[in-house]
């Protein structure tokens, strides 16, 4: 017959008591221990800040449902977050733990005793936010280290002599017992409380250790940690509310921890806790490597100089041998494949190979874009290890602790050098002098990656000296690790000397508000919504608010006349505009409203509504039941949240109108999905904007380039982006440079002929993109040269949407060439063909500029409504389909293009191309013109500009200078009222003929040859060679 269960309850088992009573009653006096803790700290808040250099951890922090608000919440150091203390304490403990680069402790087991700052840093600032807010006394730093002291005890004492991975447990395991304790003290509990919050420690499950080992290594070991730590605090808060704990958690027979996880042996101890363990712990300093590995890539790096010295390379090597201790031949010598980073840092092939190879050994190193270079892996197979029993004894020797390495090379030529020994790393108690200012350094570089530096400076001024440090309030040190709320949008207008800046909360609000007042006019997906604004924040907010709502918006730019912007009203369809009272340049109001109503006077399309933003520039009247109010709209819509409409990835986002050959603009179709994918593309691969970063793209949105790097690309980055309203020089030549030097614009974009107008102020380190029209060579030295900066030309159009050639500095490390804005981007297959054959043209050939189909992503779909004229345009040129850019160019022999100019009657005016043909249609309507010529010539400022030919119906153009004079400025004035001031010609000429063919063919090419001094060619076709004088005469006139 069997016997009776045993019911009664026992006493806690001794391990948990000693856990708890130590915590509660053990007074740490150690001056050596809080020093340790001290630097401690500051290395393992500086690894949780390198590690928000990396999306894979960022992905993972925040809140678990977005948007959550917890008041009193824990300030996440580095971020924006503030949280519930369970789910900061798995934020800090990831960012802690992910790159491998905090501290450790080697004993039987291992394992990262700093990992406990998570919980311990958590929950302290959660009860000191609390505490202040009842009016009470915070925590202070002084009681995180006394925290830390203890959790690194605990985790390190059990360590000594208990080896959990041998039965295929994670160390973590101790990270969560540890935690659970000193956070339970922490938080105030009783003893009974506290016992209990330990016993659920023990029975909570517990990770194994498959996701760090092959074949299954993988990423979770980077969070793990933080995985640990949140289960702490929430143990130790449930235990807070009564939650009943198991006193025999790891003795009781068969149900227990030590008969179902630990092969029925209890603990063994070596010694009674204390401050032993932080005394002695271990800091990475040198290299972010698995510790077993440190002192392997220090001698390899020792051995990379000899190398360097003796003129021998890695490809030189025959074979690595490696004499190492038991514990790294167990955990990471590795053959076969390594999949992702964690492999990689869990590999002392790889950690030893990377500084063998290229000198060095960074985060960076073990991502796949390094891995990917098969000389690693080649090198890797020739890299051997075997154990040396007295290292492995040296590190289990509690007096010695080492970690031993030694590295012997040999040669292909029969050479070797002698072997390399290390037997204590950098951050070894017996090197901590020589450690410690690195640990400091590495701090410091740590901070730099989040922080400006006046923020640097602040944290730096607490945490070096430890007697201020330990009186702080915990909340008040945490929020000096605050990360300012990120800008988004910065809008500056030198014209009304405002400035308005939106965070990406803020930024946020507005398009939901503007969004919604959309909706509340009637605008639903697909319909148009034409925008005719000055450059204010709310024209980029009512674009992204169209986004939101799946409506295409089409901009117009500001500077465009009545006319023009009739004929874009027709074209597009629009069921609302969005325009203001007016803008200003140069110190001049440009009356939009008053342009707008003309135009709309004009089109035979009909908007239902006009939304004006007054901005008290310029008085306007208003047309009942159709002008709506922003100012009042936006009012009744704060706060309001609109639906993302999901869109096709092919469905259209916006017709931007460029220049025609013909005189009527194309309305140049974009998509959703393949637009966004190439902007945020080349804001990585091209642009080099990095999150959190601000771009100035000194361009307006009503010309792509502000299309796609004003409106769009930059907030894909996570980058604040400038919308600027007003001239360079206005009110004066260091404008540019101050807005630079503010808001710290780390990219620019502009058009060379602004850049050529700016000799002053060059204060910031930027880098300079140019884009718009063909950069000169004399720009490109002069900014390179005059403003100390780096200038990256690039090449591409209104169709194209983003760069056709650049140098792609995120793939690419070949140099720039002046003159040259790169070679063809990825996606793009250039070719310079012969005009007249089509074939291939040479090295040094000119040509005309071709792209094979497909487009890439991000390119042109179609002319709006006029798929004939899209194909006809571009695609017809040739006999095969090739699309024509109407460019002509060269390629030289290391495959650096050229752009030599356009093939077609399109003109660049200072960034701004123009039609020639638009410009005649609009000086053909003076009644005084019979017939005229539009041509564009270099100019040193602008880099081209307009100039007009004209019969006139009278001669009194031709021999009166007054009549000539007045009918000049009553050309110019027709054509700013009916384009803009910007399309205006810089001379009239009048003249009796123009050169022709003889079958009627203007030769716009020779007028312009002979307008830039050149040769004017071939003229065998010419009806009157004498028409070519009168040109002459004209200009000298």
């Amino acid at each position: 017959m069997s016997a009776q269960i045993n019911n009664i309850r026992p006493e806690f088992d001794r391990v948990i008591v000693d856990i708890v009573d130590y915590v509660m009653n053990y007074e740490i006096s150690s001056k050596v221990a809080y020093d340790t803790a001290h630097y401690c700290l500051l290395d393992t808040l500086g690894c949780g800040l390198e590690a928000l250099e990396y999306p894979a951890c960022k992905k993972l922090l925040g809140p678990i449902v977005p948007g959550t608000v917890v008041p009193n919440g824990v300030r996440v150091p580095g971020t924006q977050f503030q949280l519930d203390p369970v789910q900061a304490a798995f934020n800090i403990g990831a960012m802690i733990r992910w790159l491998d680069f905090n501290d450790t402790w080697l004993a039987a087991e291992w394992g990262h005793p700093s990992d406990n700052l998570g919980g311990i840093l958590a929950t302290a600032d959660w009860l000191s936010r609390n505490a202040v807010a009842s009016g009470k006394a915070p925590l202070t730093m002084k009681q995180v280290l006394t925290a830390m002291i203890k959790a690194h005890e605990i985790q390190g004492c059990i360590a000594l002599e208990n080896s959990f991975n041998r039965v295929g447990l994670d160390h973590v395991l101790l990270v969560k017992v540890a935690s659970t304790a000193v956070v339970a003290e922490m938080l105030g509990l009783t003893r009974e409380e506290t016992l209990n919050a330990v016993s659920l420690a023990w029975v909570d499950g517990q990770s194994l250790r498959t996701y760090r080992h092959a074949p299954n290594t993988g990423t979770r070991k980077s969070w793990a940690a933080g995985d640990a730590t949140s289960r702490a605090v929430r143990l130790a808060l449930m235990a807070k509310t009564g939650e009943m704990g198991y006193p025999s958690a790891l003795t009781a027979p068969v149900w227990g921890f030590y008969d179902v996880s630990f092969k029925g042996e209890s603990f063994r101890f070596q010694r009674p806790y204390g401050s032993y363990v932080m005394e002695n712990v271990l800091f990475k300093i040198s290299f972010p490597a698995e510790f077993h590995s440190q002192t392997a890539v220090e001698a390899a790096m020792t051995l990379y100089e000899q190398m360097q010295a003796a003129g021998k390379t890695a490809a030189d090597i025959e074979k690595v041998t490696i004499r190492t201790h038991e514990a790294c031949i167990r955990i990471i010598d590795k053959k076969g494949p390594l999949n992702n980073p964690a492999d990689r840092d869990h590999c002392i092939q790889y950690m030893v190979a990377i500084p063998l190879l290229f000198g060095r050994l960074t985060a960076a190193d073990y991502e796949d874009n390094v891995a990917q270079d098969k000389r690693i892996d080649a090198l890797r197979e020739k890299i051997n290890c075997f154990e040396d029993p007295v290292f492995t004894a040296d590190y289990h020797d509690p007096e010695k602790r080492a970690i031993a390495n030694a590295i012997t090379l040999e040669f292909t030529d029969g050479t070797r050098f002698e072997e390399v020994v290390v037997e204590y790393p950098i951050g070894h108690a017996r090197r901590r002098q020589d450690g410690i200012p690195k640990l400091v350094d590495k701090f410091k570089i740590n901070l730099a990656r989040q922080f400006p530096t006046r923020q640097q400076q602040r944290i730096l001024e607490v945490s070096l000296d430890r007697t201020r440090l330990e009186q702080m309030p915990v909340n008040e040190y945490l929020d000096l690790y605050k990360q300012p709320e990120a800008l988004a949008l910065i809008a500056v207008s030198s014209e009304t000397e405002e400035e308005r800046t939106f965070t990406f909360r803020q930024l946020h609000d507005e398009v939901n508000a503007v969004a919604s007042m959309l909706r509340s006019l009637g605008v639903q997906r697909g319909d148009r919504v034409l925008v005719y604004m000055p450059m204010i924040a709310e024209a980029h907010i009512t674009l992204l608010a169209c986004a939101r709502i799946g409506a295409i918006h089409s901009v117009v730019f500001g500077g465009f006349a009545s006319h023009s912007v009739a004929a874009r009203i027709d074209d597009a369809k629009p069921v609302l505009i969005v325009s203001a009272d007016a803008g200003a340049r140069g110190g001049k109001i440009i009356p939009y409203k008053k342009l707008l109503d003309d135009a709309i006077s004009q089109a035979q399309h009909q908007p239902r509504h006009v939304l004006l933003v007054d901005r008290g520039l310029a008085k306007m009247a208003r047309v009942s039941g159709r002008d709506v109010d922003f100012a009042s709209l936006r009012h009744q819509h704060i706060g309001a949240r609109v639906p993302v409409a999901w869109l096709e990835s092919n469905e259209t986002s916006c017709i931007l109108y460029t220049s025609g050959t013909t005189g009527k603009p194309k309305g140049v179709q974009r998509d959703v999905g393949g637009y966004a994918v190439a902007l945020a593309t080349s804001m990585d691969t091209i642009f080099g904007g990095k999150a959190g970063g601000v771009f100035f793209c000194a361009s307006d949105i009503g010309w792509v380039v502000g299309h796609s790097y004003i409106v769009y690309a930059p907030l894909l980055a996570g980058m604040a982006t400038i919308v600027y309203e007003g001239l360079p020089t206005w009110p004066d030549c260091g404008v540019w440079w101050k807005i630079v030097e503010k808001y710290q614009v780390s990219r620019m974009f502009s058009a060379p002929t602004a850049i050529r107008v700016l000799k002053k102020f060059p204060t910031a380190e930027i880098l300079l993109y140019l884009a718009g029209e063909p950069l000169d060579e004399p720009t490109a030295s002069w900014v390179s040269n005059t403003l100390d900066v780096p200038v990256i030309d690039n090449y591409w159009q209104t169709e194209s949407g983003w760069p056709i050639m650049a140098i792609a500095r995120g793939l690419d490390d070949r140099p720039t060439r002046l003159g040259s804005p790169g070679v063809p981007m990825y996606g793009y297959n250039v070719q310079l063909l012969n005009e007249v054959t089509g074939e291939p043209c040479g090295v040094n050939e000119k040509g005309m500029l071709v792209v094979e189909g497909p487009l890439p992503p991000g390119c042109i779909q179609t002319i709006w409504g006029d798929d004939g004229r899209f194909v006809k345009t571009y695609w017809s040129l040739f006999s095969r389909p090739v699309y024509a850019t109407f460019d002509w160019g060269i390629r030289d022999a290391d495959g650096y293009h050229f752009i030599l100019g356009r093939t077609d009657d399109v003109i660049n005016v200072a960034g701004h191309r123009l039609g020639t043909r638009e410009i005649e249609e609009s000086i053909s309507s003076h009644p005084g013109v019979a017939e005229v010529a539009v041509v564009g010539v270099k100019d040193a400022l602008k880099g081209q500009v307009a100039v007009a030919f004209v019969i006139p119906k009278e001669s009194d153009s031709l021999e009166d200078r007054d009549v000539a004079h007045s009918q000049e400025k009553a050309i110019m004035a027709l054509v700013d009222s009916q384009i803009g001031n910007f399309g205006r010609p810089a001379h009239v000429w009048f003249v009796s003929q123009l050169p022709k063919t003889r079958s009627g063919k203007m030769l716009r090419r020779t007028i312009q040859a002979i307008c830039e001094g050149r040769d004017p060619g071939d003229l065998t076709t010419i009806d009157d060679p004498a028409s070519l004088d009168q040109i002459r005469q004209a200009m000298e006139e």
